[in-house]
């Protein structure tokens, strides 16, 4: 999610083919012939995440389903591995 979301801060609008040369940027690689960014689209679709056949994320509809915003989740994925490790064990 946050490649489309940083496609877009930056004045892109979202396709297959920059979604994958910003996850390439990531070191997560995609096959050039790949339709898995396709089906993790239509699976936000289904999940309300995004309108039919358009990439931006509903913020509103993301918190609805996760119970936090894309704010909390870019701080999450910034934590070390302990970090994560100790978060998990107090949920526990």
């Amino acid at each position: 999610m946050s490649c489309i979301q940083d496609l877009i801060a930056g004045g892109t609008t979202p396709t297959k083919h920059l979604i994958i040369k910003e996850l390439a940027s990531r070191n997560i690689y995609h096959p050039p012939n790949g339709t898995h960014v396709n089906g993790m689209r239509q699976w936000f679709e289904q999940a309300g995440l995004v309108e039919k056949d358009k990439w931006a994320i509903n913020g509103a509809r993301l918190k609805e389903l996760l119970g936090m915003g894309t704010e909390d989740i870019e701080v999450l994925a910034g934590l070390s591995k302990e970090q994560r490790d100790f978060a998990k064990l107090l949920l526990a």
